[in-house]
């Protein structure tokens, strides 16, 4: 879907992923056939402050994807502050967010549900290591 969506972005991972190859033989990217190149699981009743991920490339999105067995309806929510926007984000959805560009949370879930979330993205500080 991130190559649907922003495909400029996606030609330019694909280019970057070719040049970091290059330069780093050995490196075989985060999972197979993912365009990012880092990952961050989180577990057990996941959920975050507001924040932005300023460290991650800026003009890509990161790929949020959530699990878990929780009442999306009661907690869960995924919330982009500068958009105005509260999205129901139940156990399976994946959202694509430019997470360098606005600032994000999650509502916490309620007491005995598990909610969580596995996010791929890609550092800056490879693209500019590139350059």
């Amino acid at each position: 879907s991130f190559a649907l969506w922003f495909p400029k972005s996606y030609a330019e991972f694909c280019k970057r992923n070719s040049q970091l190859k290059e330069k780093e033989p050995t490196f075989d990217g985060n999972i197979k056939g993912s365009i990012y190149s880092c990952c961050t699981a989180n577990c057990t009743n996941t959920w975050t402050y507001i924040h932005r991920n300023g460290r991650n490339a800026a003009r890509a999105c990161c790929a949020i994807n959530a699990g878990g067995p929780f009442d999306p309806k009661k907690g869960g929510q995924l919330i982009i502050w500068d958009l105005k926007l509260v999205i129901d984000f139940p156990a399976g959805s994946t959202i694509l967010l430019p997470s360098a560009l606005f600032r994000h949370s999650n509502i916490p879930t309620q007491p005995g549900d598990k909610r969580v979330s596995f996010t791929q993205y890609t550092a800056g500080g490879i693209h500019r290591w590139l350059e």
